[in-house]
């Protein structure tokens, strides 16, 4: 009798357990779904950062969300706690790859850093708690034996910059096997919260670098990793090397995060061409003068991106005004990007979208304004199914960004919600 009421507990237990696990998110029809119950879900939320001194730049700031000496379990539990009140079901967050404070301890590390992996796991278990998915994105590869052999250092020359993420073999290689074992290790250590991964995005803002080699205009022709050569006299040449160096690029990386876990969605970030001054894609020379000494950042092209093994698009918005966001739409194909989207079915979400006062938002009113004039036409423009405010509450961020914890902004968090909310209902009535 005691054996059967023993294993009757252990039966209500475990069906308990499978009970409350959290069902994966897939992509099925150009949108999100739960796997099992087949739920259309629709991401909304907003990034959660934490920002301290750059290690190598007293000028700038750098992610320490989960840093070991920084980290703080209760003011990350409260924020979530607010984000589910106010109806947000996806929180992204930034991965720091300085030794110490990041995802290695120091340069000889064999493993990821135990403590900032574990603040990483007890935020996503939070997370789930709390109804909130999280988009974990990557920044940059760690140097340590742990993502790669010390043989894996860049040999190629011809490649400078931010194009060494993309067009060098070894670098490819090494950022290959940390996304692996990155995922691997999540799977491990962080199983009871592993399905409340949304997805991991490979890196924030994914740009080349123009001016730097090959791009630099000496350069006249260029062999690929992928074992590809192109001649790069004209701007259609150069923007052909770009497109399919970051397709390879991203298939190289799903392709090994899926080892890890097949299940897992992939996906990477974009800005428009225009938020840096770029007319668009194919017009790289004819753009030269107007970034030449400036900003040479010039962003995957979200149509090549389409094309890739990539789970779905994230591409983030900064326009001050409804003109503004006319040219980042046109600067990124947009119509032709939204056709082919629905061809391909595949989602394409805005993970990041905000204003700040130092594009002269200082008034509530302001705010408002812009809320009606620019994000509402964004969202009824029907080619995006999620959307991400920048940030929840980083208020010492540098530039003076309205976040949706904004002391000095009593309303913005009810401007976000009432307009996430109202872009959720558009999607979920566009089925």
């Amino acid at each position: 009798m005691l054996k059967k009421i023993l294993l009757s507990a252990i039966v209500m237990i475990f069906c308990a357990c499978a009970f409350c696990e959290v069902e994966r998110i897939i992509v099925k029809d150009g949108g999100f779904f739960t796997e099992k119950t087949n739920k259309r879900f629709v991401p909304i939320g907003a990034n959660y950062i934490k920002l301290n001194e750059h290690p190598q730049s007293d000028k700038l700031q750098w992610h320490s969300t989960f840093a070991p000496r920084e980290w703080n379990k209760k003011q990350a539990e409260a924020a979530l706690k607010e984000m589910k009140k106010s109806g947000f079901n996806v929180t992204r967050v930034f991965i720091d790859f300085f030794e110490w404070r990041g995802v290695i301890e120091n340069e000889q590390a064999e493993t990821f850093h135990k403590p900032y992996m574990d603040n990483l796991i007890s935020f996503i278990g939070m997370a789930e708690e709390n109804g909130i998915r999280v988009i974990i994105t990557l920044t940059y590869t760690p140097v340590a034996p742990v993502t790669a052999p010390k043989k894996l250092v860049p040999v190629d020359k011809g490649v400078a910059g931010s194009n060494l993420y993309y067009l060098e073999k070894n670098t490819l290689e090494r950022k290959k096997i940390y996304v692996k074992e990155f995922t691997k290790y999540l799977k491990q250590k962080g199983r009871k919260c592993f399905n409340n991964i949304f997805a991991i995005e490979l890196f924030n803002e994914e740009t080349f670098g123009l001016i730097e080699k090959p791009f630099d205009g000496e350069t006249r022709r260029f062999k690929a990793p992928s074992g590809k050569s192109y001649g790069l006299k004209t701007s259609e040449d150069m923007q052909k090397a770009i497109d399919e160096a970051s397709v390879y690029y991203a298939n190289m990386m799903v392709d090994s995060i899926k080892q890890a876990d097949r299940d897992m969605l992939v996906a990477t970030s974009v800005f428009t061409y225009n938020a840096v001054g770029k007319s668009g894609p194919n017009k790289i020379l004819e753009d030269m003068p107007k970034y030449k000494g400036l900003d040479h950042r010039y962003p995957m092209r979200p149509l090549a991106l389409l094309e890739s093994k990539l789970s779905y698009i994230d591409v983030h918005f900064y326009p001050v005004n409804s003109d503004w966001l006319k040219n980042d739409l046109k600067s990124i194909e947009f119509e032709e990007l939204k056709k082919k989207a629905k061809e391909l079915g595949k989602p394409m979400i805005v993970g990041e979208i905000g204003v700040t006062r130092g594009w002269g938002f200082t008034k509530e009113d302001q705010i408002k304004e812009w809320f009606e004039n620019v994000f509402a036409p964004l969202s009824r423009e029907g080619g995006f199914q999620g959307f991400l405010w920048w940030t929840w509450d980083a208020n010492n961020q540098l530039g003076g960004w309205v976040t949706a914890k904004d002391s000095t902004f009593k309303n913005t968090l009810a401007m976000i919600e009432e307009n996430f909310r109202q872009a959720q209902k558009r999607i979920l009535e566009s089925e």
